[in-house]
């Protein structure tokens, strides 16, 4: 979805927009104070439509743009009826992230990379020779898992990777997989759209933050990249929202899938997951997505108040 331009007020903007609806072109409008934005859904319709829109400045009156109400109801009502069929007939892909418009990034393909040979090299985190390294602090055995002293030595020595490189660690195949999946997942997504710097930099801001939470508030001993993936779910969750314009978004089903597992761990039927990472994380994309879209807060706060 792409926006075209504003109109003056909402009757012309309506009025447009009825227009494009009759000549197929599905379309939306919304409040911009002071003018109204109107939005294209289909990017090959794009360019026509600017072109009707520049014709329709300088004569709304014209009888090309009248009576298109009933035509574009009817257009409105066909498209509803498809995408109630579609709707009828879900696959495993509906659950997930399209990455269609996208591919793979290849940031994000080389983190995964890094994550899987990191998984076979240190037997899933526990062979402390190859891993120890890796850990916001040094591990002993299985038994007494942790050596951990408060003030974290080996972060006071220096050795500051260790705030980030917990997420390159995984605990078990199932653990790998999914966080692989929703990483490239939202990744690709992220880095199609704003680059690899943009990326780069929301995994490292939130990889530090989340897990200096869980290692305050729940001791050091924690491994796996679901904390910056919640934060990437977040920062889509939001762009989706507040700035359509960024094509970026994620599906409602996605919305509940990780939603539902967020609250899920935090109940005793999920135990030993790093919730801290987990809620550090989303709210750490939360906020991005919201500071970086036009209006985002001012548009936030309209919405708990109801008046958008």
């Amino acid at each position: 979805m792409r926006i075209i331009g504003h109109l003056p007020d909402e009757a012309n903007a309506r009025k447009f927009s009825d227009f494009l609806w009759a000549n197929s072109m599905p379309n939306e409008i919304e409040s911009d104070e002071p003018n109204w934005a109107v939005w294209i859904q289909e990017e090959e319709h794009v360019e026509v439509a600017r072109k009707e829109l520049e014709r329709f400045r300088l004569a709304p009156d014209h009888s090309d743009f009248a009576s298109g109400s009933g035509r574009a109801e009817k257009v409105r009502q066909e498209l509803k009826d498809e995408e109630s069929k579609a709707e009828k007939i879900r696959t495993r892909r509906d659950l997930f992230v399209s990455l269609e418009p996208y591919g793979p990034g290849q940031f994000t393909c080389v983190l995964i990379g890094l994550c899987v040979i990191l998984a076979v090299l240190t037997n899933f985190g526990d062979n402390f020779g190859r891993a120890n390294a890796l850990y916001f602090t040094e591990m002993t055995d299985l038994v007494d898992r942790v050596r951990w002293n408060p003030v974290y030595p080996e972060l006071r020595k220096g050795e500051i990777w260790r705030v980030i490189t917990p997420i390159l660690l995984h605990g078990s195949a199932f653990h790998l997989f999914f966080n692989m999946w929703w990483l490239f997942s939202f990744g690709s997504m992220i880095e199609a759209r704003k680059g690899t710097g943009t990326l780069a930099t929301l995994i490292i801001v939130s990889a530090a933050i989340s897990n200096g939470l869980q290692a305050k508030y729940s001791g050091p001993f924690f491994l796996g990249i679901s904390g910056v993936n919640y934060a990437l779910f977040g920062y889509l969750w939001m762009k989706g929202m507040f700035h359509r314009g960024s094509g970026m978004g994620v599906e409602q089903s996605t919305v509940f899938i990780l939603m539902a597992w967020f609250f899920l761990c935090l109940t005793p039927a999920i135990p030993g997951v790093a919730n801290w990472c987990h809620g550090g994380g989303l709210v750490i994309g939360l906020a991005w997505g919201i500071a970086t879209s036009p209006g985002g807060f001012r548009n936030l706060f309209e919405l708990l108040r109801g008046t958008r």
